[in-house]
């Protein structure tokens, strides 16, 4: 996109940014959960497309991202603002796995930052448009590509393993919706090789290759004990799918978390997602606006309404779906790890 274009959609989205989506008739929820359970997952969402992902000592996190810059400041140089990131990740120093779905500014332009001083420990699984990008600031060992190992329409792909074989991850093909009329608003473009600098303007940040992941948490005898999708994008019909797994690998959904961010922009979601998925729980994740810091009053995202996307989600699927604030925990119980099936210890909204 050529920056006058840029400035223009950017300018009229701006204009959006002040009737934001109103949070005052939808039920959100806020705070730590409470309820402990002897076996249980805990889902920490983190703003945007973060969540923490905890089972006992064994963790994951999808990529967060704090520095949130308005509108008008993406029209200057992009500045990670390390206090944000401070005041908003709790401790991340024992994760060993970061999911990245795409490369968008809002998923990885905070990720160096917190490579460095917060998660030293963590790998950063992703396209190799991540790596590319991502090679100017954090170490290209820590950068694992998943490109050959994800799924191909129903043919599986490889399963990525933590060193304790307690949670496992597979990358699923998936795509990115436009951000409205159509357009993207920010470079959709592939790297094919590693970048000098990371990018000047956040609008330069290339979406490359989109996957959305399959997490599962393992018993000590290697069966599913509880299994999280997860996207950090709204993907097009046919895209985002789990493969035909081989019986040893079937499992139900425990947990769909999905992406309420321009989720109107492409045909039948969040509706083909339940229907493929069939997740017990729904958590609704990237819906709150980021244009603005984490510290300000929370409204939903500019040109998305909750409301439309808790409706189409109830007219395919009976699941409970949660809004969970930034910072707020929900635990779901691992209620038979034979049956593989989860109860959760909040109420599903009405």
């Amino acid at each position: 996109m050529n920056l006058l274009k840029y400035l223009l959609v950017a300018v009229a989205t701006a204009s959006l940014v002040g009737c934001a989506g109103s949070v005052r008739d939808v039920k959100v929820t806020k705070g730590e959960s409470v309820v402990q359970y002897a076996d249980q997952v805990e889902i920490k969402y983190l703003g945007s497309g973060g969540h923490l992902i905890r089972r006992g000592n064994d963790v994951l996190m999808t990529a967060p991202f704090f520095s949130n810059p308005s509108m008008l400041e993406q029209l200057l140089p992009a500045k990670v603002k390390t206090d944000r990131i401070e005041a908003g990740l709790p401790d991340v120093s024992d994760v060993e796995m970061v999911l990245v779905g795409h490369s968008h500014y809002d998923h990885t332009m905070d990720l160096p930052y917190i490579a460095k001083k917060r998660a030293p420990k963590a790998l950063f699984f992703g396209s190799a448009t991540m790596k590319h990008l991502l090679a100017p600031a954090i170490e290209r060992s820590r950068l694992i590509v998943m490109n050959d190992m994800a799924t191909s329409g129903q043919v599986p792909g490889e399963w990525v393993y933590s060193k304790n074989r307690a949670f496992r991850f597979m990358a699923l093909e998936s795509d990115h919706a436009p951000h409205m009329l159509g357009m993207k608003l920010v470079s959709s473009a592939k790297l094919g090789e590693d970048l000098k600098t990371l990018p000047t303007f956040t609008r330069n940040y290339p979406e490359g290759e989109v996957f959305a992941y399959l997490i599962d948490f393992l018993n000590p005898d290697g069966k599913i004990a509880f299994r999280i999708y997860y996207q950090d994008t709204a993907s097009s019909p046919g895209m985002g799918y789990i493969p035909d797994f081989d019986p040893v690998d079937q499992a139900p959904v425990d947990v769909a978390i999905l992406c309420v961010g321009s989720f109107s922009q492409v045909k039948d979601y969040p509706e083909h997602i339940l229907r493929m998925a069939k997740p017990k729980f729904v958590i609704a994740g990237h819906w709150e606006d980021f244009f603005r810091p984490q510290s300000d009053p929370i409204a939903v995202v500019p040109l998305a309404s909750i409301d439309e996307f808790l409706r189409r989600a109830r007219s395919v699927s009976q699941a409970g779906v949660k809004v969970p604030t930034p910072g707020t925990a929900l635990t779901y119980r691992v209620t038979n790890p034979d049956i593989t099936r989860a109860t959760a210890n909040t109420t599903t909204q009405q």
